[in-house]
């Protein structure tokens, strides 16, 4: 298993260092100090690969999103949740990628059936994870979750993409612009207090769960 974790960090770095279109399996083995031969044991192609690390550091998303709730005193309510959920994506520069598209780090990759199957995945997910928000009383119950899914991803999708660095004066704080949009996408579909204490913190452990379940059963697969 310490075996298949560095060759997986391996192929992180290599792939952000120079691109997909551009790393093979002999940069990843030298990276990570092994024989070719020893990745080819486990992945037999370079999409393998990239496969199960999209869907394993989803896991590791879903992680870091949840610790990041349980330990924000305003994790509980919708603003903090989202809010968390974009801070966890930014802790995870592959899933990152992927809600972008980044040409650059996943280059022929983002034509590949696995992509559309699994941003395909992240849309069902969402559409179930704010179906669960809206059944735990969080969301007005009068509003479409489709569509709101929809809405989100297309605003999550320019938080992703901000230049963070961007050279201005003055120079745009990164987390006040997070607040922000956590503030207005409370407001604008939330129910204002009407929850149970803990509702949100409830509708993610169970969420994780099942987006875990369905996550193994693709890495199964």
């Amino acid at each position: 298993m310490k075996t298949e974790k560095r060759i997986r960090e391996a192929a992180i770095r290599v792939i952000f260092r120079q691109g997909y279109n551009k790393t093979t399996m002999q940069d990843i083995a030298n990276e990570a100090g092994f024989a070719r031969s020893t990745i080819y044991t486990k992945w037999k192609t370079k999409e393998a690969l990239l496969t199960e690390l999209i869907w394993i550091e989803s896991n590791a998303y879903m992680d870091t999103w949840l610790a990041l709730v349980e330990h924000d005193p305003d994790g509980d309510n919708l603003g903090g949740l989202y809010r968390n959920a974009i801070l966890a994506v930014r802790k995870h520069p592959l899933i990152r990628a992927l809600y972008v598209q980044n040409r650059f780090v996943l280059g022929n990759f983002v034509h590949d059936p696995t992509v559309t199957q699994i941003t395909s995945s992240m849309l069902l997910s969402n559409i179930q994870w704010l179906t669960g928000l809206q059944t735990n009383g969080l969301i007005r119950p009068d509003l479409d979750v489709e569509i709101i899914a929809w809405i989100e991803m297309i605003f999550r999708q320019g938080l992703f993409t901000f230049p963070v660095d961007m050279d201005t004066n003055p120079k745009i704080d990164y987390e006040l612009l997070l607040n922000y949009f956590s503030t207005m996408f409370e407001q604008f579909v939330g129910t204002q207090g009407i929850a149970e204490p803990n509702a949100g913190k409830v509708a993610l452990k169970n969420y994780v769960e099942l987006f875990k379940r369905e996550n193994q059963q693709a890495l199964n697969d």
